[in-house]
């Protein structure tokens, strides 16, 4: 008896806290009813369906960088197979090697991002002049 009084209670806590909720209602369909009017604001679904399209993006991209550590890590352990000497120091100069490249593709993207846009930026300047 004492299980079946909190469960009920626990049920009665949970629907009194959405907005509008009362708890003197007139049974458990009014309080269903209003947690169904609560749940299908059209604001509420949007706010929920956006946060649901980021998180979905956000996992895409973890994913993504997983994969990419993953064969990373892949090929130091395959390139290892057969040497005997001096192991560590092999693996702290390959992953030194890979971290470098890495470094060095994002500053050579940055750099041709930046080059484009000061070519646009020059174009943009010449007209401005040529107009004035």
């Amino acid at each position: 008896k004492i299980m079946a009084s909190k469960k009920r209670s626990s049920r009665m806590s949970m629907t009194s806290d959405l907005p509008g909720s009362d708890s003197r209602s007139s049974g458990p369909d009014e309080s269903v009813r209003r947690k169904e009017e609560w749940i299908g604001s059209s604001s509420y679904v949007r706010e929920l369906e956006q946060r649901v399209k980021s998180l979905k993006s956000e996992n895409a991209v973890l994913k993504e960088k997983l994969a990419d550590k993953t064969l990373l890590l892949d090929q130091l352990v395959s390139e290892s197979t057969g040497e005997r000497f001096d192991e560590r120091r092999i693996y702290l100069l390959k992953s030194q090697i890979v971290q470098l490249e890495r470094q060095l593709h994002i500053f050579m993207t940055n750099l041709q991002h930046r080059s484009t846009l000061m070519v646009k930026m020059d174009n943009f300047l010449t007209d401005l002049c040529s107009t004035a």
